[in-house]
């Protein structure tokens, strides 16, 4: 996988993560304490992606 940002969208919120749709159509979870305020179903939030990680970037 290379390095690039990514817009994903808010697809449920579970007990402890955040699953979030990925432009290429991946499903990834991420706990709450990666954003800065409580998501919302619907809302699209950018991520930064490498091989081995991934970060919520700030609006």
């Amino acid at each position: 996988m290379e390095k690039s940002n990514k817009v994903a969208k808010v697809v449920e919120l579970e007990k402890e993560n955040v699953v979030l749709l990925v432009e290429d159509g991946k499903n990834i979870r991420v706990p709450y304490d990666y954003f800065d305020s409580y998501p919302i179903i619907g809302n699209t939030v950018k991520v930064y992606q490498d091989d081995e990680n991934f970060i919520i970037l700030p609006d």
